[in-house]
């Protein structure tokens, strides 16, 4: 009855408020897929196509070779104008999505998924075959769940006693989420074919309807079948292309029902941040915390210790497609043991059950496969879901044994000074391999690997093993996009992001044939940049080489740039509107110093600061204390080399942070 409701109203108000909107849409759509010249130029290409089958018939007359061949040349140079014209008709129109669409077409390959491989070796080329081999291996990973009822650790009282069993839904709510829904393009449909810009364009007729719709759903504790249904579109990862296995599904589900996990998302997260369900170690799709917290916490560890002559021994550990077999019964368990209760635990396990996926490739939809297991990847709501599941790890842990998680990235680590320190980190192991087999997750061993950290050649060299097999030992790993080496110097990581920047940057150079500086400069901090600064307040280098390295990426760019060429490198910097990358670097530590320490990200602040009590320092007394530091590991962390800059800063600016800093340390 509410499906039918619900799909009436939608329809009504489509056909009214939407129709000149929709049929714009329509025809703008397929307008797009033609590609369309001017009429010059398809002249010229039907003038070369007549002189082609003359060309072909007698290929020793020299008049009609010659003709051809002029023709080749005028058709080539007919479209490079056109091609040069809407590159500066992108400029012109001053549209950043229209450039964005623009450089993304000319840097992306659209090759789609290619020759697979099936279980006999034999290969798929049909697209409909290859869909149907990707889906039935995304729902073979499913795990159905074992019947067992493991028992919850470290679950509070308060976060049991303190309930949350329904959402309201009104339209503020509504209009607050749905700010923050993303689309790459105004083409972009729902697995039911509703455009989500639609739905963006027309919320505030919709907004009162879809309120009363959601609190009806909520009150029954379901929701529609049509909302369960959900369209994958693999995305290749790694490793060799022809393998299933190394692409990752990505649903494609309603948006209407995305609106309606954005609501349930926000207030499930306030409730669990203030009961302080999450720990202090899961840094993963929570506010406050990233990619760059987890690193700071772990390497401001690793540094302490490299400065103490201690080695630290670190275990990364994977799991294999762990969202996708997350058990079901065992996920309401943990959400009924931590308070959520009611028509809400109801709602939420009627989204995890019945459902059914197809794949798309190209054009081709596959069969429809039920879902056993897992957290749909692409959803609003699973991601939340997943660290509930994984939160009780935190506890399985020995004293001693420091754990930090992004999702579900693991890696443990602790000092090693003796074999019981090694013991122990074996024990931590076993237990994370016995708690993985209770919940019903695997773990990818080929993917688990051991980094010592010392300043020298580490000395204790423990063998550990995980699932029977022996955990190889790296020099360099892979941290959450950071390459970390086994003395914390990241010219690993800077030699390669160095390498890629690079070769983006000619890529840029080459496809464009305008050498308009607007143009290329804007390509560059969309596309260049951003692989030369991510999470750079970690490996932020302090060696000459390693700074000109990735200056040298800016430079040469710079110089290809038209009327830059006679220029230095300072002049053409400030003519083109640009910083250097060192500047930009001490800037990214300078906001983040501010962010930790006026509570912007959730993070002991005391982690990393102290406030100084020297009142005999010049020019004011509020400034931060200066670390003291052996090595350079130590002496180039975040925390001690943007000290001295951050108290060069004006009075005001250390007298706030000082303030902040007492309030921390009397809590």
């Amino acid at each position: 009855m509410y499906e039918k409701r619900f799909e009436n109203i939608l329809t009504q108000q489509l056909t009214i408020s939407c129709r000149k909107w929709k049929q714009s849409l329509t025809a703008e759509k397929t307008k797009k897929n033609i590609r369309v010249y001017p009429r010059h130029i398809r002249t010229l290409y039907n003038r070369k196509l007549v002189l082609w089958r003359l060309y072909r018939r007698d290929k020793t007359n020299s008049i009609v070779k010659s003709k051809y061949e002029a023709a080749v040349s005028d058709c080539k140079s007919a479209v490079r104008r056109h091609e040069l014209y809407l590159e500066n008709k992108v400029i012109e129109d001053n549209n950043l999505g229209s450039f964005y669409r623009f450089v993304n077409k000319k840097l992306t390959v659209r090759s789609g998924v290619g020759t697979l491989s099936d279980a006999n070796g034999s290969h798929v080329t049909d697209d409909i075959d290859k869909a149907n081999l990707l889906n039935n291996y995304f729902a073979s990973v499913g795990v159905a769940d074992d019947g067992t009822k493991p028992v919850i650790t470290g679950t509070t009282d308060n976060q049991k006693t303190d309930r949350i069993d329904t959402v309201i839904f009104d339209s503020d709510k509504l209009f607050k989420v749905a700010n923050k829904i993303k689309t790459k393009s105004k083409y972009s449909c729902d697995v039911e074919g509703y455009p989500v810009m639609l739905l963006l364009n027309v919320l505030h007729v919709l907004s009162g309807p879809l309120s009363t719709i959601y609190n009806t759903f909520m009150s029954i504790g379901k929701i529609p079948t049509s909302w369960k249904r959900a369209i994958i579109t693999p995305i290749y990862k790694k490793g060799e292309a022809s393998a299933a296995a190394n692409y990752r599904p990505v649903s494609i589900t309603s948006v209407f029902c995305k609106l309606m996990e954005r609501v349930i998302v926000a207030d499930l997260s306030d409730h669990l941040l203030r009961t302080g369900y999450f720990g202090k170690s899961q840094h993963g799709f929570i506010t406050g915390r990233s990619t760059v917290t987890n690193l700071l916490e772990s390497l401001s560890d690793w540094t302490l210790a490299i400065d103490s002559k201690i080695q630290t021994t670190a275990i990364y550990v994977d799991f294999s497609r762990a969202f996708d077999t997350v058990s079901h019964p065992k996920l309401k368990m943990k959400l009924s043991d931590i308070g959520i209760q009611g028509k809400l635990l109801e709602t939420i396990s009627d989204f995890l059950t019945c459902r059914t996926q197809k794949t798309r490739v190209g054009k081709c939809l596959s069969e429809s496969l039920p879902v056993i297991s897992g957290v749909i990847q692409g959803s609003c709501l699973g991601p939340l879901l997943f660290l509930i599941y994984v939160n009780d790890l935190l506890n399985c842990f020995e004293n001693g044994i420091t754990v930090k998680l992004y999702a579900d990235d693991v890696k443990l680590y602790t000092r090693v000074t003796c074999t019981a320190d090694e013991v122990n980190l074996q024990n931590s192991i076993n237990k994370l391999e016995n708690w993985a087999a209770i919940w019903q997750l695997k773990v990818s061993t080929p993917k688990c690997g051991v980094l010592h950290i010392a300043n020298r050649i580490p000395t204790n060299t423990c063998t550990y093993s995980m699932d029977n097999s022996r955990l190889p030992s790296y020099k360099v790993m892979r941290d959450l996009g950071v390459e970390v080496d086994e003395r914390v110097k990241f010219s690993a990581h800077i030699n390669k992001i160095v390498r890629n920047a690079s070769i983006r940057s000619a890529l840029i150079l080459k496809c464009f044939q305008s050498r308009d500086a607007a143009m290329l400069v804007r390509a560059f901090k969309t596309y260049v940049r951003p692989i030369l600064e991510y999470n750079s307040q970690i490996w932020n280098p302090h060696y000459v080489r390693d700074i000109l390295a990735i200056e040298s990426v800016q430079r040469r760019f710079s110089k290809k740039l038209w009327g830059t060429r006679n220029l230095t490198y300072e002049q053409r910097l400030e003519r083109l509107g640009l910083d250097r990358l060192d500047v930009r670097r001490i800037r990214a530590d300078l906001m983040l110093t501010y962010k930790i320490l006026f509570g912007h990200l959730r993070v002991d602040s005391s982690q990393f600061f102290i406030a100084s009590d020297d009142k005999r320092t010049r020019g004011h007394n509020y400034k931060l204390r200066v670390p003291i530091a052996k090595t350079d590991a130590r002496k180039h962390f975040f925390s001690c080399r943007v000290v001295k800059i951050w108290n060069e800063l004006p009075k005001t600016v250390n007298f706030l942070a000082h303030k902040v800093l007492e309030t921390v340390s009397k809590s």
